[in-house]
């Protein structure tokens, strides 16, 4: 009888375990991708995500080797997107990032890094 319980407070304990892990992968899964796109002397910056149910916060960004040269704040419901446009140097190399939370838990996505032709 003492083993038959130990045996099924195991399986218990390792049923809530996998839980807590699947949990925990969900809010660490990676961001989406900033696009940068350019038309003549225009960037186009977009960056989109979709967390149905859940408070959306974000900001996207783009740089100009070490300096900021414009931001865009949002903040939605369950799907958030920014698209914006800005004025660009050719032969200049720009980098889009993108950062935020969803219900209260950070993210940061991987930037994007291209040189306006």
């Amino acid at each position: 009888m003492k083993r038959r319980f130990i045996a099924i407070l195991l399986v218990c304990v390792l049923a809530l375990s996998l839980v807590y892990i699947t949990d925990g992968a969900e809010a660490r899964e990676a961001a989406p991708k900033p696009k940068l796109s350019f038309s003549g002397t225009t960037a186009t910056c977009m960056f989109s995500i979709t967390n149905v149910g859940s408070n959306i916060s974000a900001t996207l960004e783009l740089w100009k080797g070490n300096t900021r040269i414009a931001s865009w704040p949002a903040t939605a419901k369950s799907s958030l997107t920014i698209l914006k446009t800005k004025a660009v140097t050719r032969n200049a190399t720009y980098t889009l990032k993108a950062y935020g939370t969803i219900d209260g838990v950070s993210f940061t996505a991987s930037s994007t890094t291209k040189t306006c032709p």
